[in-house]
């Protein structure tokens, strides 16, 4: 059996912008990409609404993905591939964080997963770092979210997936941009849609497999 963490944010998580609730299993990608894959891949979803990198958006004590991922790592150990989708959280407009701020975030949740004391001294897992897809400006700046991100953000999302694509380089892990997907196409401009989860885990069904 191969063990694949997923561990991000609402979009891992599946926040419905229509109604505040969950996607369902069958529409998150996560879950959707369990139905893609042969029957020896568990997917284990570690999704949190407004988590971030490695920073505190200053509302709450539990959106800091770096404080939350060394317990998350061990409740699920043994794992074959951890996939880190996480950056858009770290794009609002109160946080004030630069592009290098998030890839130093990025950094030190690879270097959690890589670091040897968290595996008992046997081989770390590979990891997955994947570009969240862009924010979509035409819809965000009139949408709820708008008072949280802004224009700059949006740039700054676009920007992402060759800063992590460096990142990974260094740190010799694998990298994905889903980006390359496009905006998110939800009227909200932050949340994917049913569409988006679709067209990612049908990516991912490729990738994942190509690495485990």
């Amino acid at each position: 059996m191969k063990h694949i963490l997923f561990f991000g944010d609402s979009n891992t998580w599946g926040f419905d912008p229509r109604t505040g609730a969950r996607y369902p299993a069958s529409v998150r990608y996560p879950g959707l990409l369990r139905t893609m894959l042969p029957a020896d891949y568990e997917i284990i979803e570690a999704g949190l609404n407004g988590r971030t990198t490695a920073y505190s958006d200053g509302y709450d004590g539990w959106s800091s993905g770096s404080e939350a991922l060394p317990m998350v790592l061990k409740t699920h150990d043994p794992l074959d591939l951890v996939v880190l989708m996480l950056g858009t959280n770290d794009l609002k407009t109160r946080l004030g964080l630069t592009l290098d701020d998030v890839v130093k975030g990025m950094r030190r949740l690879v270097n959690i997963v890589h670091s040897p004391g968290m595996w008992n001294l046997r081989h770390a897992p590979r990891v997955l770092v994947i570009a969240p897809m862009h924010l979509n400006g035409e819809t965000l700046l009139h949408s709820p979210f708008g008072d949280v991100f802004g224009a700059r953000s949006v740039d700054l999302s676009r920007r992402l997936g060759s800063a992590f694509e460096a990142l990974c380089t260094a740190e010799k892990c694998c990298f994905f941009d889903a980006g390359q997907l496009g905006p998110v196409t939800s009227s909200d401009g932050v949340h994917m849609s049913p569409a988006d989860h679709r067209r990612l885990a049908e990516m991912l069904a490729h990738i994942v497999p190509s690495i485990v």
